[in-house]
């Protein structure tokens, strides 16, 4: 579509009326539309706010930034994208462990963690293997409901595969 059909058909047709975007955002074919044009595009309806460019260690900060930091196990530079740690969260139920489908896990390894359940905290160490978690250690099992996970330091590439498996739904920990 051209820069003027995309606005109209998908922007106007659902009753935007300010649009904020990235300063490189672009639309229509081959990304000609860009924010200085949208308010003319959408002859005069929308109000535009740019979202200036914001940089750490000369890169970009954006989602596609950070989750190639979790692809590489970089979890340690993701509090200055960020703001905070990379935290997930999911559903303990003592024995089981359900990651919220939204999360993405970090590469595997071995991690430095925080494993946080309501006014319990536990710094812990765990290893990554493709789509499942295993503590290095055993958590206490008295312990159930909404969990989340602190993501602090990646210790070491290569994980071990002599330690303890916790069955946690989809995952293993």
């Amino acid at each position: 579509l051209s820069p003027e059909e995309y606005v109209k058909d998908y922007l106007v047709n659902l009753g935007v009326i300010h649009a904020v975007a990235g300063f490189d955002f672009t639309y229509g074919s081959r990304g000609i539309g860009n924010l200085e044009r949208l308010k003319n595009d959408s002859g005069g309806i929308i109000d535009v706010t740019k979202v200036e460019k914001e940089a750490c260690r000369g890169d970009k900060i954006s989602s596609t930034s950070i989750r190639e930091r979790l692809v590489a196990g970089n979890v340690e530079e993701l509090p200055d994208f960020l703001g905070c740690s990379y935290e997930v969260e999911g559903m303990w139920d003592g024995q089981f462990f359900k990651l919220n489908p939204y999360y993405t896990l970090p590469a595997p390894g071995r991690y430095t963690v925080t494993i946080k359940i309501g006014n319990f905290s536990k710094l812990t160490e765990v290893i990554v293997e493709e789509k499942s978690i295993k503590p290095v250690s055993e958590l206490p099992l008295y312990i159930f409901g909404e969990l989340s996970i602190v993501w602090h330091q990646r210790i070491s590439e290569e994980a071990p595969s002599s330690r303890p498996i916790l069955k946690v739904g989809g995952l293993t920990l």
